[in-house]
């Protein structure tokens, strides 16, 4: 589980051939690492940034992917949003046709569990809890909900801010023993400083 930097591409290809997020972990480990072949479980945006998953070949990759396809690894992201946003569901079929790489349109159900943490001017943090796993699935929910998220440049308006979308909590089954484990991080200076923690009066 490794902390990916936003303005990084997951993994290979990409359109430029610059080095993907992956290509910089094989070349950390080494070609020689015990653990052998580094492997993608799953991937993030470029220009979201947070915790992802990798496995290794020589371990057991195939029982944690088993787990991503049946929805058992929970994955929570916090997200800066336009406007004020209230805790919701959000439901219902969304395009996920990749028109960028000659994609036509592709309807999937997608399902979105969204927790309000705090609203801040015209701005809300939330949290994100993804019930399925499609492509910008969050992107395209806020953004049909007329609440994308700040700097969002392809479902938003976007603008000159960072993506505010951060991979904050991961937690899956051990593979080798079946224990719960779970990762999780702060929320990220940068989401922070879009909607500080407002302070109390003296």
């Amino acid at each position: 589980v490794v902390n990916k930097p936003a303005s990084i591409v997951s993994v290979p290809p990409t359109k430029t051939g610059e080095p993907t997020f992956l290509d910089l972990l094989a070349k950390l480990l080494g070609p020689d690492h015990e653990g052998g072949e580094l492997l993608p479980l799953h991937r993030l945006d470029r220009e979201t940034r947070g915790l992802m998953l990798f496995g290794l070949a020589n371990g057991e990759p195939q029982q944690l992917r088993r787990q991503f396809e049946r929805h058992q690894i929970e994955r929570e992201y916090y997200a800066v949003v336009e406007g004020l946003l209230e805790s919701t569901i959000l439901r219902g079929e969304i395009d996920v046709g990749r028109r960028q790489f000659g994609g036509g349109k592709q309807l999937r159900h997608a399902e979105t569990a969204v927790e309000a943490v705090r609203h801040g001017g015209s701005r809300t943090l939330i949290i994100c809890r993804p019930r399925t796993g499609r492509y910008h699935q969050l992107r395209i929910q806020l953004a049909a909900a007329g609440h994308p998220i700040d700097g969002d440049n392809t479902h938003g308006r976007g603008g000159r801010l960072p993506l505010a979308l951060q991979s904050f909590l991961l937690t899956l089954r051990r593979p080798e023993d079946g224990q719960v484990v779970t990762w999780e991080l702060p929320l990220d200076g940068t989401l922070e400083s879009l909607i500080p923690v407002p302070q109390e009066s003296p």
